[in-house]
Parts: C-alpha cells; sequence; structure tokens
C-alpha cells in the first residue's frame, strides 16, 4: 500500500520565485559606503530551477540580478534615471530546498550567494546578509500537510516518507519506490495519489474485522473513472441444514463532490443460481442484512445500494497561492484525488517613476464654507509674509517605490526641512521665511527599494504682488450654498406665488443611467503617440465623448469611462483626416463592477479588510457602519464601527488636492472640483469650471473637454464607492492587464 502527494514542479518554481520578487521589490540594502547605493533587485525571468540537491534533497534555484548606482552617476542624472539603474552589476543566487516535516512537504533553511566581481567585497557581503535576512521566513514554510487528507480518507500513512523528483513533478512518497511517475491527470496540478490497494482500501476499511467472511475486493477502473469491485460469499442455511452458497458482488464507484467530499457510491446483487424460486425473497433479504451488517458506517440508498462520503480538509494557501480540490482520475495503478493551484497576485517588477513638483510661488487654499462663517465666502485678495496660510510646497511623488529607504537634502540646502517622507513621496511645507532664504536649486537624493534617484527641485520664486503684498497662487473650492427661485424666496421672505409651485423639468437620476452602468463601469487610459503636434484625437462611447490634444511631441493621453455590458461596448478612438494610426497605444485599466444599492449617504468611506468591504456612511446625521455580504439574507448588515477605522468624506468628492493643484499649474482659475479619473490617480484630471464645462488636465495643461459625465469613486484595495443620483452604490475593483480599444479613421 502506497501513498504520494504529487506537485508539478511549475507551480512550485513559480509560486516560490514570485514570493522571493515580492520580498525584493520592498529590501532596502544598505551598502556600508556612499559611494555606491544598491538601485533595486529582480529576480531574472527564466532563471529558476528544481534540481536534485548534494545531500540527496530537492532544491529550488533562482537568480536575481543586482543593480547599483554610484555616485556619480546620480549626481550626472536630475530628474532622470541613472545608467546603472538600466544594467545589472552582479547576481545574487538563491537556494531554497524543499523538506519534510513529519508528514509535510515544507520548505528548509534559504541561502544565497553573490557574484559580482565589480564590487567591493564590503558590498557583497551587505548584499548577501540583507538578502538572507529577507528572504529567511520563508524557512518552515507548509507547502501541503498529507496527515489531514490521510485521516480524511482512513488512509494510514508509511512512516519515514521521501522525496521523489521526475517526470516533471515533486513527490512527497509514503511507501512508494522506484522512479517518481506522474499520476496527475487533466486539471490536476497537485494531487494525492492512492495505489489500487490503498483505493479498494476505501471500502474494504467499512468491513469490520470480525465480520465471519471473507470479503474481496479488486480495483477495476474504467478508463479515467475509478471503480472497485468486490464479492463475498455466504452460506444459506434452511432450518440449520446448508441449502446452498450465495455469492455477494458489489460494484462501486468513486466521485469527487465538490466543494470537498470524496463520495463512493455502490450497488450489490446476489448469484441465486441453484435455489429453488420460493427461497429467492428470503435469499435476498438475508443477504440485505449481511451486507447492512457487513457495513455498518455507510448510507444505505436503497434495498440493493449504498453510499459513504468521505469529508475532505481545506487545503491552506501557501505562499499566496492557493490549492483547490477540482476532481479525481484513475488508471490501473490506482487513482488521484486533486486540482488546480491558484496563483497569488502577480510579484511586482516595476521600477521607481519619480514624479516632480517643482517649487514655484507660495500657494494657499480656502473653501467658500470656510469663509462664509466669518465673511461673504470670497477669497482674500492680499497676502502679507507672515500670513500661515500662505506656503510653499513643493516635493516628488513616488510610484513604485516599493520601500522609503531614506532622503537626504544636499548641501547648501542641507538643513531644509522635510515634512514628509513615505513610499508615496517626500514633501516639502516651507513657509515664506524659508523659502526666501533658498538662494540655489534644492536638491534631494531619494533612496527607495526600487531605485535611487537625484530629485531637482529648482527654488521657490518669490515675488512682490501689486498691492505690496506676496503673489499667492490661490485655490479656491466654491462649495456655498447659493439659493435660487422659491428657496432664495423662502430664505429672504418673500411672497411665493402660484407659478413657485409648478412642476420642474425632472433631472437624469445620476450618472448610472446616463452612462448605461447598471452592471458597472471600466475606466481606460490610453496613451498614443507618433500623432501630428496639436492634432485633435476624439474619443466617443455610450454616453460620453471627449476630445484631446495631443502635445507638440505628438503624444496624447485620452481617458475615457465606459459602461458594462453584457457583450463589450466599443470606445472608438478616431484620428481626423481618415489616417490610421501608427504609433502604440497603451491602456491602463480599472473595472468597477456594480455589487450593490447601499442607500442615501451625504458622506461615506469604504474599506477593504481581508477580502471584505466595509462601510461608514452619514445620512440625516446619522453614522453607520456596514459589512457587505453577497451571501446573507440582506446585502448590508450593521457592525460596529470599533471593527475598522473610516473616515467618512463628501459625496461626490469634488475637493482632490493632487487633482486641483493640477488644474492651477495648467492655468485653470475657475475651477469648482477636480476629481482624477475612476481608480486611475494623478495621471489625468477632470476639472469642473464656473460655466459648466469639464475640461481634461494632465501635466501637459488643458488638454481637452469632457463631454458626458463625471464619475467620482473612493477606492480602497478591491472596493469602491460612488454616489449615483441620491443613493450610494458599491463596486468591486479589479485591474486587469489588457483591454481593447478599437482605432478607426472618420
Amino acid at each position: 500500500m502506497a501513498i504520494e502527494l504529487q506537485v508539478r514542479e511549475s507551480v512550485l518554481t513559480h509560486t516560490v520565485s514570485e514570493w522571493v520578487q515580492k520580498q525584493l521589490f520592498t529590501m532596502c540594502v544598505p551598502t556600508g559606503t556612499p559611494a555606491i547605493t544598491v538601485d533595486h533587485l529582480d529576480v531574472v525571468p527564466g532563471s529558476v530551477v528544481i534540481l536534485p540537491s548534494a545531500v540527496g534533497g530537492i532544491d529550488i534555484r533562482l537568480t536575481a540580478a543586482i543593480y547599483t548606482v554610484n555616485a556619480a552617476d546620480v549626481l550626472s542624472h536630475s530628474n532622470s534615471v541613472p545608467d546603472g539603474a538600466k544594467v545589472p552589476t552582479g547576481e545574487v543566487h538563491v537556494t531554497v530546498p524543499l523538506a519534510i516535516d513529519g508528514a509535510k512537504l515544507t520548505v528548509g533553511s534559504p541561502s544565497n550567494s553573490v557574484v559580482a566581481p565589480g564590487l567591493p567585497p564590503l558590498v557583497t557581503g551587505l548584499i548577501q546578509t540583507r538578502v538572507g535576512a529577507t528572504i529567511s521566513p520563508i524557512a518552515g514554510t507548509v507547502l501541503f500537510d498529507c496527515a489531514p487528507i490521510a485521516s480524511a480518507l482512513e488512509a494510514f500513512l508509511p512512516a519515514d516518507p521521501t522525496l521523489g523528483l521526475g517526470d516533471g513533478l515533486v513527490a512527497l512518497r509514503f511507501g512508494t519506490a522506484g522512479g517518481t511517475v506522474s499520476q496527475l491527470g487533466a486539471g490536476q496540478e497537485w494531487g494525492i495519489f492512492l495505489d489500487a490497494d490503498d483505493a479498494v482500501g476505501l471500502l474494504l476499511r467499512q468491513v469490520p474485522s470480525e465480520f465471519p467472511t471473507k470479503v474481496n475486493a479488486h480495483w477495476k477502473p474504467n478508463g479515467a473513472t475509478p471503480a472497485i469491485e468486490a464479492d463475498t460469499s455466504y452460506d444459506f442455511e434452511v432450518l440449520g441444514v446448508d441449502v446452498a452458497g450465495i455469492d455477494v458482488n458489489i460494484t462501486a464507484g468513486i466521485e469527487l463532490v465538490l466543494p470537498r467530499t470524496l463520495r463512493m457510491s455502490a450497488e450489490w446483487d446476489v448469484d441465486l443460481t441453484g435455489l429453488v424460486d420460493f427461497l429467492e425473497d428470503t435469499a435476498e433479504g438475508i443477504v440485505r442484512g449481511l451486507v447492512r451488517r457487513m457495513l455498518p458506517n455507510v448510507d444505505h440508498t436503497g434495498d440493493k445500494s449504498f453510499s459513504y462520503d468521505f469529508e475532505l480538509p481545506a487545503i491552506p494557501m501557501f505562499l499566496d497561492a492557493r490549492p483547490r480540490w477540482a476532481n479525481i482520475t484513475s488508471s490501473p495503478a490506482g487513482m488521484t484525488l486533486g486540482g488546480p493551484v491558484q496563483p497569488g497576485a502577480e510579484a511586482p517588477r516595476d521600477v521607481l517613476d519619480a514624479r516632480v513638483s517643482a517649487f514655484g510661488k507660495p500657494s494657499a487654499w480656502f473653501n467658500c464654507r470656510a469663509r462664509a462663517e466669518s465673511g461673504n465666502g470670497s477669497a482674500p485678495t492680499h497676502f502679507d509674509a507672515s500670513d500661515p496660510k500662505v506656503r510653499v510646497r513643493g516635493g516628488v511623488t513616488l510610484i513604485d517605490a516599493g520601500a522609503i529607504c531614506g532622503a537626504e537634502v544636499l548641501a547648501p540646502n542641507a538643513g531644509l526641512p522635510i515634512k514628509s517622507i513615505t513610499t508615496d513621496g517626500v514633501g516639502f511645507d516651507l513657509t515664506i521665511g524659508q523659502a526666501g532664504a533658498i538662494t540655489s536649486d534644492v536638491r534631494v537624493i531619494v533612496r527607495t527599494a526600487r531605485g535611487v534617484r537625484l530629485v531637482d527641485l529648482g527654488r521657490p520664486v518669490i515675488r512682490r504682488a501689486a498691492d505690496g503684498g506676496v503673489d499667492v497662487a490661490v485655490y479656491y473650492v466654491d462649495n456655498c450654498l447659493y439659493l435660487s427661485g422659491v428657496h432664495l424666496k423662502l430664505a429672504i421672505g418673500e411672497t411665493l406665488t402660484k407659478e413657485d409651485f409648478e412642476p420642474v423639468p425632472l433631472e437624469v437620476d445620476g450618472w448610472i443611467p446616463a452612462l448605461g452602468a447598471g452592471r458597472g463601469l471600466a475606466s481606460h487610459l490610453a496613451s498614443i503617440d507618433r500623432l501630428d503636434p496639436r492634432e485633435l484625437i476624439t474619443v466617443r462611447g455610450h454616453g460620453f465623448r471627449v476630445e484631446v490634444e495631443a502635445n507638440d511631441n505628438g503624444f496624447a493621453v485620452v481617458p475615457a469611462v465606459v459602461a458594462s455590458a453584457e457583450t463589450m461596448r466599443e470606445v472608438v478612438v478616431e484620428r481626423a483626416g481618415r489616417r490610421a494610426f501608427e504609433g502604440t497605444v497603451r491602456v491602463r485599466t480599472v473595472e468597477f463592477t456594480w455589487l450593490a444599492e447601499v442607500g442615501p449617504a451625504e458622506m461615506a468611506a469604504v474599506r477593504d479588510v481581508d477580502g471584505s468591504a466595509y462601510l461608514n456612511r452619514i445620512t440625516n446625521g446619522e453614522k453607520l457602519t456596514e459589512a457587505f455580504d453577497p451571501l446573507g439574507e440582506v446585502a448590508f448588515e450593521r457592525v460596529g464601527d470599533e471593527r475598522v477605522e473610516l473616515n467618512p468624506q463628501p459625496l461626490p468628492p469634488i475637493d482632490v488636492p493632487a487633482a486641483l493643484r493640477m488644474a492651477e499649474a495648467a492655468g485653470v482659475r475657475d475651477a469648482m472640483g477636480a476629481q482624477f479619473l475612476p481608480g486611475i490617480d494623478d495621471s489625468v484630471a477632470l476639472v469642473t469650471t464656473r460655466d459648466g464645462r469639464t475640461l481634461v488636465v494632465s501635466d501637459q495643461g488643458v488638454t481637452g473637454e469632457w463631454g458626458g459625465p463625471t464619475v467620482g469613486m473612493i477606492v480602497d484595495g478591491n472596493f469602491a464607492v460612488a454616489q449615483s443620483g441620491s443613493a450610494l452604490h458599491l463596486f468591486s475593483v479589479t485591474r486587469p492587464k489588457d483591454v481593447r480599444l478599437r482605432a478607426s479613421r472618420l
């Protein structure tokens, strides 16, 4: 009798290499010298292999490329990527051994070695130490535990299992000998193999040991369908005299009932040859009682049938991979039950993208409601240098930083205080006095796990205004309530007339019906190159139309919002003059799938906690905290707000500072509100102006005009909320790699 756990090599190599890459993505490496800095490390695609080890075990081996930069390289690449960040200067060779712990397939202690002839030994030693510390938590990871599975099957696991490698798989072998041969079937990336003896044991183990007659069982699969045939004999007596021997035949089939039940279903019959007719019913009744005594623990589903269920254990995740029970297959050698292994999220490999917001003139932020508490709501027009609201801001936004490893302001501005250093960016928030003392460009070396960059923020521009104060860029959000018609009459005490009570035209109830987005929507951001300078590109789809102008280099960034439908709705990108697109169209996409209507809300927030959506909303002054349960009797369950901390925001989000700053930088002075394309931050802002237009704004300035409803999404992890009409709606969020946009001619 023998049992094997079998896992395809590709599952283990992919899972381990992706796990290592995820650790490298957030790893800061000290070098012990300012002359050399590690820019980043990446697992080399295709480098992972699985091989026998020198001590008779199995190793997973992979290579990571080391990218380093020297001080001169960094200082000569202001606001750009150093040369050293593009070409590897060495390699780290990582070995992850597989191990056995009882009935478990586990991971042993990993090791690594550095090969980088061009780097000093001090640096290579520190790299090796840091990589070792970073990947050491993988030691002891349980990949599969066979004990709960064997227990569920009521099977015996022989002691002292061994590891096998061959035929494209790794096997944890209990009682098997010879070469490793794959027993995995179609759709199986892992499985538990029971040899023929263990397979028939599923039936035989249901027969009590004290049963007086011997049951013979044989493994008789029908191709890939498992089956057992069994028989026994019984001496039939009448008045204590043997009349005949009765043969009982049993045929049992085995199936996997999802999610994780192994069901053995059997039928039995008797051979009544030689019995006189009047004894047949008596004989079958005796045999029926015999079978019920022979198999006391099964479910007798009929006069001549029974079934027995083995409840299989849930298979835990390992290293973000999730094995699943899915099917069962068989061969003359035995049967295998298992399924696919769902991989975890793809490990990130992007390098640092540093987006500089240089110092400019001072700025001040105001909103109408706050100003109206002590005045008429308008923004001030005169500013003194001592005004605490006047600040000089600059910094760098970091995308795909992995981890922040440090930031250093270079001389002669080394004493300049940094307000914030996070993986999202490095920022300065200075007073007029601090900014006025700066006489040379502010340069900062930013070190992250995914790159080292020299950021040149320039110097602040402090000028006198015509009124003798400081020239300040004013950011003003006009969020006051403006009354008109009957509401204004009521507010100032005028008499109402019958005309005031005539019905007004009905408004479109939100953007969901306007876009036809009852199923959800997708945000697309297309980047198109090789256009004519200042060429106009038109984008149209169901419920919207956008016109965007290419920049002087013939490059355009085109936003689109498309409603989801049973069939794909086209977004048509058109170029005037009946000309085809000659360049590359790259598309970033975020998809929002409608889940539920939550209810009314003036303010709201959403949080993704371990794959569940928690919402806070304020309606009629009451704060509600709810958890989304798609399988419950009600979609939203009231929960205590102590479960998750949430800060509700106004709906729709109209005061997005980064989007408003982009609008101001583009010269938009009458912005009523600004927000980024849903789910796609910081690239393109949709800016609503006082005259009701919606402008498309990017770092290139005002590039076009948006025709259609705007959608304000609050996004966290895999969930988002948005208001349409008077109701708050919940969406799931996915970020697919590729979305097809059709390029056409007019």
